[in-house]
């Protein structure tokens, strides 16, 4: 149990730093590079968007540290394959086979959609544990592709509804930086003008 609060913990960390990584400097693009503000509309997406790409970026990594434990997985299925059968070489019982997923979806917290589509028919026992092991990889592949998808979407559908809806100011924020140092500069003068009258 507390294995995978550890697990949740790290994955919502990373998925959220990567978030603020990209709306911030989606923010610093546009109050840099615009001549116009964001309005709140604007603030709202940029919001919106953090919570989704949190959400996306923990799904993410989640998938990519299942990933990485494939490959003990498949090794804890050969023992179970092992342990529970006298040859190697009998064809693989539906009975026995969904008593192996099940427990490799308890030990290692695999959810069920990257086991619902292992098949094992005309297969012997000797062939399964690569089976499963090829099976979860792949599943797991498409569904990190399909969260980069849906990140990708959310980040372009941000943009234009902060684009759209910003406010104009006639100067971008660097344009104003520059423009209160020159008027800071233009005073100083003025000011031992007066002292040189008096």
């Amino acid at each position: 149990m507390f294995e995978l609060v550890s697990l949740s913990f790290s994955c919502i960390l990373w998925g959220a730093l990567a978030a603020l990584l990209i709306v911030g400097l989606l923010l610093f693009l546009f109050m840099t590079m615009s001549r116009k503000q964001l309005s709140p509309v604007g603030y709202v997406t940029a919001a919106l968007l953090f919570i989704l790409l949190t959400i996306q970026g923990t799904l993410i990594t989640g998938g990519f540290k299942l990933k990485g434990m494939v490959e003990d997985i498949q090794q804890n299925a050969e023992l179970m394959v092992q342990t529970t059968t006298t040859s190697v070489q009998d064809m693989v019982p539906s009975e026995q086979s969904e008593k192996i997923l099940r427990k490799l979806e308890k030990d290692y917290h695999i959810p069920t959609t990257f086991l619902s589509d292992i098949h094992f028919d005309g297969e012997n026992l000797q062939a399964m544990p690569s089976l499963i092991g090829s099976n979860i990889q792949e599943s797991i592949s498409d569904y990190i592709i399909r969260r980069f998808f849906w990140s990708f979407g959310f980040l372009v559908v941000a943009i234009i509804v902060m684009a759209v809806t910003r406010e104009t100011t006639g100067l971008s924020y660097s344009a104003r930086s520059r423009n209160a140092g020159s008027s800071r500069n233009q005073i100083r003068p003025t000011r031992q003008t007066r002292r040189i009258r008096r």
